[in-house]
């Protein structure tokens, strides 16, 4: 009745198994984010952008000034 009573005990190599199991599941998952990581634009591509759309933003504001002429 003993033999039956916990059956499905887990043996140490069961646990080693699982475990590497795990460690290879966390190392592609670790590389699938390290991947998109590296699509993300740096600070320095984020401030140039910004600078573009102002400059571009003056640079039509200063067109249109120059086509409609002063006001008054």
């Amino acid at each position: 009745m003993a033999q039956h009573a916990l059956p499905d005990l887990v043996t140490k190599d069961d646990l080693k198994l699982a475990l590497t199991d795990l460690k290879a599941d966390l190392k592609a998952d670790l590389a699938e984010i390290k991947g998109r990581l590296t699509n993300l634009p740096s600070a320095a591509q984020l401030l140039f952008m910004q600078i573009a759309i102002i400059l571009a933003i003056f640079a039509g504001a200063f067109g249109l000034l120059k086509i409609t002429g002063p006001a008054g």
